[in-house]
């Protein structure tokens, strides 16, 4: 790179392609166009990480309810994400004022709180994830501008409108509620978690929907998102299963996760190899 005469290598340094929250919105960007699809970390690591944001995703998970990784490693991933593009969305472990705070604090483009069940919930979570006069969001957190690439004069006055904020549809009692849930203003995506909504129906806990019970209920969510302007969205395990859920109409699909891809990898691997083990060993 060359630079012309008194132009600083810092400022030219610290300038990213891309500037500004509207534009580094990945995930808000994508989903105007069409479906998107993303993946979850659960193990901590930079690494990981960037690695599979360089893939091409719109979006990837940190998963601080079921992964291992605390908030402090939030803030690593966060970063090694979103400087590669993709959104990075923080599932937290509930939906506490606290713990929403600190996700959006790292600069995450956008929460998924699991197990939301009926609309006084929801708009507890938005009160929490947005600055005054819409929430009640605090000010201070330093760290957030450089995941969204602005400065933070931008970010705390367009995180409102740029933060995205998904709600989980996991139990019959969210089913039930799904257009209450869907009405509230500030959430933008329902999204299924099909293994817990089986389980609160009494089957067992699957990614599938075999059973007419959960298909009538992804028709309800589905509807009720529909019916008030908002995303749906729902897990899928591989490949195959998110092109289904594409067809479905689901608007924002996981395609499995990090320990799901180095188990499939190497568990179907070691069975072919072994297999030549074996057989030389007959």
């Amino acid at each position: 790179m060359s630079y012309a005469a008194g132009q600083s290598i810092e400022a030219n340094y610290y300038t990213p392609a891309k500037t500004g929250m509207a534009a580094n919105n990945t995930i808000r960007n994508a989903l105007a166009k069409g479906p998107s699809l993303g993946a979850w970390i659960m193990m901590p690591g930079t690494i990981i990480a960037r690695t599979m944001a360089t893939l091409g995703f719109d979006w990837i998970l940190i998963d601080g309810e079921h992964g291992n990784m605390m908030d402090s490693d939030w803030h690593d991933t966060v970063n090694a994400v979103s400087v590669w593009g993709p959104s990075p969305i923080i599932r937290i472990p509930g939906g506490e004022e606290w713990i929403i705070k600190r996700a959006l604090d790292t600069g995450a483009h956008g929460i998924m709180v699991p197990m939301v069940h009926t609309k006084q919930q929801a708009e507890k979570i938005v009160s929490f994830a947005k600055f005054p006069p819409q929430g009640i969001r605090g000010h201070g957190g330093p760290f957030p501008s450089a995941a969204w690439k602005c400065s933070m004069g931008e970010y705390n006055k367009h995180a409102n409108e740029n933060t995205f904020v998904i709600v989980q549809i996991e139990t019959v009692q969210a089913v039930e509620n799904a257009e209450e849930i869907a009405s509230v203003p500030g959430i933008d995506m329902l999204f299924v978690g099909p293994n817990d909504l089986a389980a609160s129906m009494g089957l067992p806990p699957t990614s599938e929907d075999n059973d007419p019970r959960m298909l009538e209920a992804l028709e309800k969510i589905k509807k009720a998102a529909a019916a008030h302007g908002k995303y749906v969205g729902i897990w899928a395990s591989d490949g195959p299963m998110a092109a289904r859920r594409v067809e479905q109409g689901f608007q924002m699909v996981s395609i499995g996760a990090d320990i799901l891809a180095i188990s499939g990898f190497y568990g179907q691997h070691l069975l072919v190899a072994s297999q030549a083990v074996a057989a030389l060993k007959k």
